[in-house]
């Protein structure tokens, strides 16, 4: 192992190291006896006072045994009651002066070291004893000695022959792999990552997480991967890998803050969408791949950064051909969904984007079905002309099939979406009324209307809405025939004329009011643009539709008379010319 770096070059230190207050617990979880394994459960089940009034107790009763002894002064110093552990020590040193045997050694010096931190020398020395102590103990205290140690040459020395000496002792290994991240040496982390260990308690799991943009690829994707799939089945594990996230966001490195984003992710944690938009170009193809993922699921396509645009290139790449890195972002990311990314792309505005996903859904697995739902999707978004070039491609995709029912529905999602394209148009209204479905053919209709009105196309709407009128007449549809005299009544509100046709759709769906309602706006629109002779004509079907109404007889009888006096002067100007020839 190589020396210990510089400290401007550690990347974690404290952050990886285990306190004595873990390594309590971790003795307690591998030492077999009784009393040490009722601890935890003593001592969350009553207050402090009542818990360690019970194992001193214990203490008096078991006085021919040293552990119901070691197990109060661990759980003292757990607490913080040091003067009490000092106290059971001193009892235990005159046990020793007794009975030299009566206590094995190393966990003797183990106390000591609890209750009185050791200078370095010494605590050396413990740490050399500890390998030949009883395997708890050294599984559970050599691991935090070894990284208060981790400054000088003993550590390596140490971690080395633990290792050597104790292959089966897993805390070994998380043990050298601590000591390595601290000392940032990588070439011992890849002579590790042959080896890699699942992590069983707090402080391992804590290194798991650490570990992980240090690991050489493939290995620290599969590792990573590896490591969620545990947290989702023990969901214990969340509180373990908090406050570790905190430590990977801090660090410079690429892999490591897209490591802290997805785990973040995956266990449902906030992510900082501003630290996504600022990360720095990764340079490994996985990675690049997940912040491109990570950035469809928690950007807006609006706020990606050129960085996040490169990435997105290499996802879609690696979609299309299917590789090993799509296979591991899909793993990493289980909800991710091509049709997603590709959709994220295109509302990207990146030409060079816009093209790889165009050309990705060329892939056979995508049928016509997803490619309709995903042009609606691209509608529902905005990009109407992108959802008007995959309908093309999907439509000639089921032409080429001989799928006639994908066609139709294609072609159908095609003309509500593009009100120009006539002959779509008129293939999808014959067919539908052909097979008597009135109403699609009606909704394709007012769709299309729709779409030009919000284009400006007005003289394309009345055209259209003129159109879905009479199918509307001809099916007796009156609900939609009265929603077509509405539309055609607001298409131009200062025209007469559309007034009188919304009036007529209004009549033949039998909503008179309305219709009369139409023909006095009609009326109204005639006389300020000065065309009396259309206003009598809405005056006439005014009085026809509600003989009744006196305002309209009244405002027909004025306009009859204006009639008249308009013939006589016409009469009069054509006698005048006449005597002017002859």
């Amino acid at each position: 192992m190589s020396p210990a770096a510089p400290s401007h070059q550690q990347w974690f230190g404290p952050a990886i190291r285990q306190d004595r207050t873990e390594a309590i617990q971790d003795h307690w979880r591998l030492d077999p006896t009784i009393l040490a394994n009722e601890l935890p459960r003593v001592a969350d089940r009553q207050s402090l006072h009542v818990a360690l009034d019970t194992l001193l107790a214990a203490v008096a009763t078991h006085t021919e045994t040293p552990d119901p002894y070691v197990g109060v002064i661990e759980y003292a110093v757990l607490r913080g009651r040091i003067a009490d552990a000092k106290l059971v020590l001193r009892t235990i040193e005159r046990q020793l002066q007794i009975n030299a045997s009566w206590l094995h050694p190393g966990t003797y010096r183990i106390l000591q070291w609890l209750v009185e931190p050791l200078e370095l020398a010494r605590l050396a020395e413990l740490g050399t004893a500890l390998l030949e102590a009883p395997s708890p103990l050294r599984r559970a205290f050599l691991p935090c000695i070894l990284q208060e140690l981790a400054a000088t040459e003993h550590a390596a020395t140490l971690a080395a022959q633990w290792l050597r000496q104790c292959p089966a002792e897993v805390e070994a290994w998380w043990s050298a792999v601590a000591l390595a991240l601290e000392r940032n040496d990588r070439e011992e982390i890849k002579a590790l990552s042959a080896h890699v260990q699942t992590p069983q308690t707090i402080w391992q799991w804590r290194v798991a997480f650490l570990l992980v943009p240090a690991l050489p690829e493939p290995v620290r994707w599969s590792y990573l991967a590896d490591l969620l799939d545990l947290v989702h089945r023990h969901r214990q594990a969340l509180d373990r890998i908090a406050t570790t996230l905190e430590h990977l966001r801090a660090t410079p490195q690429p892999e490591a803050l897209v490591a802290a984003s997805l785990v973040a992710h995956r266990i449902g944690l906030p992510i900082d969408t501003r630290q996504l938009i600022a990360l720095p170009e990764p340079t490994t193809p996985v990675a690049r791949a997940l912040l491109a993922a990570l950035a469809t699921v928690h950007l807006d396509p609006r706020d990606v950064s050129p960085a996040i645009r490169s990435c997105l290139r290499t996802l879609l790449d690696a979609l299309q051909d299917r590789d090993t890195t799509a296979r591991t972002v899909t793993r990493l990311v289980p909800a991710l969904q091509p049709l997603n990314v590709i959709s994220f792309a295109l509302l990207v505005s990146d030409t060079e984007l816009t093209t790889r996903a165009l050309e990705c859904v060329e892939r056979p697995e995508f049928t016509v079905h997803d490619l309709g739902e995903f042009a609606a999707r691209l509608h529902d978004q905005g990009q109407t002309g992108q959802a008007i070039s995959l309908l093309r491609r999907a439509a000639r995709r089921a032409r080429e099939r001989h799928d006639r029912a994908h066609l139709v529905r294609l072609l159908r999602q095609l003309a509500r979406l593009d009100p120009f394209d006539d002959r779509t148009l008129d293939f999808v209204v014959a067919h539908d009324t052909r097979s008597g479905r009135y109403a699609e053919a009606l909704d394709t209709l007012l769709a299309a209307a729709h779409r030009a009105n919000a284009l400006g196309h007005r003289e394309r709407l009345v055209t259209l809405l003129e159109r879905a009128a009479g199918l509307a007449e001809l099916a007796d549809d009156r609900g939609r025939l009265a929603i077509i005299a509405d539309l055609l009544a607001t298409s131009d509100p200062d025209n007469p004329d559309r007034h009188v046709y919304a009036a007529t759709a209004a009549i033949r769906a039998g909503q008179i009011e309305r219709a009369r309602t139409y023909l006095w706006t009609a009326l109204r629109a005639a006389l300020r643009q000065r065309r009396p002779l259309d206003a009598l004509s809405v005056a006439e079907q005014l009085v026809a539709l509600a003989p009744e109404d006196e305002a309209a007889r009244a405002q027909l009888a004025e306009l009859e008379a204006l009639r008249h006096r308009l013939r006589q002067l016409d009469r009069l100007e054509s006698s005048t010319d006449g005597d002017r020839s002859s």
